[in-house]
Parts: structure tokens; sequence; C-alpha cells
């Protein structure tokens, strides 16, 4: 397989399952949801990284694959992981911390 349909195939299916579980939960982008937004994006980059590590191990079985870094690309998916990690923790800090406001400012009896 050509590693550019890889890619499209897993940004696809990652895209869609994404979309899916935000709409079935109900979340709003700019609340938790946009927070699970990054985790399942996050997820996404991690399982392509996995599957470079996998592809790599078994490249020599395919000649066609000779000339695919898959180290650097699974270097990439690492880096892309890592920001990704760095954002989602700036995006939580102002959403928790936007959150436990909200709750601050609800009436005693509405908080459970």
């Amino acid at each position: 397989l050509d590693t550019s349909l890889l890619h499209e195939m897993a940004g696809t299916l990652s895209a869609q399952v994404s979309r899916l579980k935000l709409a079935w939960e109900g979340l709003e982008p700019g609340k938790l949801g946009f927070m699970e937004a990054y985790e399942m994006l996050a997820l996404g980059i991690q399982g392509k990284r996995m599957l470079w590590l996998v592809l790599a191990e078994i490249a020599d079985w395919f000649p066609e694959w000779r000339n695919v870094d898959f180290t650097h690309l699974e270097a990439q998916a690492s880096i892309q992981r890592d920001a990704l990690e760095a954002r989602l923790v700036h995006a939580a800090k102002g959403t928790l911390v936007e959150h436990q406001r909200e709750i601050r400012e609800l009436p005693a009896e509405a908080v459970v």
C-alpha cells in the first residue's frame, strides 16, 4: 500500500469517529467537547505512530516499501503527539478553570 493512501485512510476514519462521538455525547466545541476533540485527535496520532512501528517491523517482507522511511514517519507522529499534548494542557487549563468559576457562581443548592 502507498503510505499516502494509509495516511488518508487513517485520517478519514479518525475524523469520522471523532465527529460521531462528539455528536453522540452532545459536546460543544469551546467547552469540554473541545478537550475531548483534542484527546481523540491524540489517540488517532498515537494509533498512526503505532502503525508505523508495526509496518517498520514487517517492511522486509514487502519490497515495494523499500524506500519508505517508517522510522521517520514514527518520529513525526511522536512530534505531532507532543505538540498536541502541549495544546491540550493549555486548553484544559482554560476550560477547567472556566468550568470551576461557573460552578462557584451557581447557588449552593444547584451544585450536586
